[in-house]
């Protein structure tokens, strides 16, 4: 393992600034009257090194043959800018008129203005641990072969849970329940149902089609790629604040504004071989249709089984870790080798509103990146982390509270059924007096 890092400075060219002031006009502003006053303020160029500036960090291995190693890179660099030929501007104000001009060349706003605010284009900025282990399992689940993605045990189960309480229209009395049983209905009949026969159609097309492609591509090493968005701290908000008022027009304020370039991203790189050249296209058959119906893993039938087992997967994903508890898939492949690595990337800057807005201009800016790379074996086993639901899972779940409200409301209002009478008492009024007349 070695690091290299490296600081540089950041240069803050010479430039001036050239006030001038023209003689009061009663009736108007004339910049063709006499000057009153005219001041020109140079400032130096400027290479300051102190902390927040440029700087650049790699820790890395030696890499072995094509072979990805370990790499942690971050990277910081702040720019001034300055103007290469002179900007001007002019107002008028006060009463009677008075003429203000400027003439601004080089980096004279950046050297007046950011020079001792340049922390504001290097915000504190923290970056969430990334769960390694946890985003390899779905790396890994992502890129395995596979045949499709079906799963039509557990959708029968699912539907066959609310099949009573999910009922278009149903016995729901408001109008709250009739809306909370057509999403019900369409979540965990229609549509799942619907997938399922769109997803039957594709594999039984496609089938001999992905048989003849994984037999032509066995034995090959094969690679490929996975990424997904990382949940993350958000940048800082824009802030803006006056840093120079003379109490009149003459007012400076600067904002710092910060953006994605990269929003924070996980990405995997998956390398593997599988052998299929001791089963025939039958059996290829056969697993195909084991793992679209679930045969192959008979635990998790179970588990979905359980009534609205599906409920507490929101919060904690208990029915992927058993998942993963079970058979190799149905492509048992050999992995090569596996990287994953994260980054992102933000730029801030800085823009200037000098004299209220008679320039607005950017002064600085700054590029921070952040990317770290590791080689890892890839967990199989699925990661049990309490999380919260989806606006989706929120919406369903106060269906099914509203559903299950709307289905005790009806049993509790439903009369009772009078139980039948004994054998005993059911006798007509004609038997009855004969009985009485032959005891009499």
């Amino acid at each position: 393992m070695r690091t290299r890092t490296s600081t540089m400075p950041v240069i803050y060219p010479s430039g001036s600034l050239n006030y001038r002031r023209h003689d009061n006009v009663p009736g108007g502003c004339n910049f063709g009257n006499p000057l009153v006053e005219n001041v020109v303020t140079n400032t130096p160029s400027l290479s300051d090194s102190s902390p927040g500036g440029n700087a650049s960090s790699i820790t890395d291995e030696l890499s072995f043959g094509k072979r990805e190693g370990y790499c942690l890179h971050h990277k910081s660099e702040l720019k001034v800018f300055s103007f290469e030929s002179p900007v001007s501007g002019q107002v008028c104000a006060g009463v009677p008129f008075t003429g203000h001009a400027f003439t601004i060349y080089g980096g004279y706003l950046a050297y007046t203005y950011l020079r001792t605010r340049i922390d504001g284009l290097a915000p504190s900025y923290t970056f969430n641990q990334v769960r390694w282990s946890d985003m390899s399992y779905y790396a890994l689940k992502a890129m395995k072969p596979k045949f499709s993605d079906l799963s039509l045990a557990n959708d029968l189960l699912e539907l066959n849970q609310i099949k009573d309480i999910a009922k278009p229209y149903g016995n729901a009395k408001s109008r709250l329940g009739k809306a909370a049983n057509e999403k019900l209905w369409y979540s965990f009949g229609v549509k799942p149902v619907v997938d399922d026969i769109i997803d039957v159609y594709h594999l039984i097309r496609s089938l001999s089609g992905k048989i003849s492609e994984i037999r032509r591509r066995g034995r090959r090493l094969q690679t490929r790629h996975y990424s997904r968005p990382i949940d993350s701290a958000l940048l800082p908000g824009d802030s803006t604040s006056t840093i120079e008022n003379a109490g009149d027009f003459r007012e400076v304020n600067i904002t710092f504004s910060h953006r994605w370039v990269i929003e924070p991203t996980y990405h995997a790189t998956l390398k593997f071989r599988y052998d299929v050249s001791s089963l025939t296209d039958l059996e290829l058959r056969i697993q195909a249709w084991s793992q679209a119906f679930g045969i192959d893993k008979p635990l998790s039938v179970a588990w979905n089984a359980i009534p609205f087992s599906f409920v507490v997967d929101w919060f904690v994903d208990v029915g992927e870790w058993i998942d993963s508890l079970q058979a190799e898939p149905v492509l048992p492949i050999v992995i090569e080798d596996f990287s994953h690595s994260a980054k992102y990337s933000f730029r801030s800057s800085a823009n200037l509103e000098f004299w209220k807005g008679v320039l607005l201009s950017p002064i600085g800016s700054g590029e921070h990146s952040y990317y770290e790379r590791r080689r890892d074996l890839p967990s199989t086993v699925a990661p049990l982390n309490v999380r919260f639901p989806t606006i989706e899972q929120i919406t369903l779940g106060a269906a099914l509270l509203v559903q299950g409200h709307e289905s005790r409301k009806l049993r509790e209002n439903k009369p009772t059924r009078t139980p039948p009478k004994p054998k005993w008492l059911k006798v007509s009024n004609k038997q009855f007096k004969q009985s009485i007349n032959q005891r009499g």
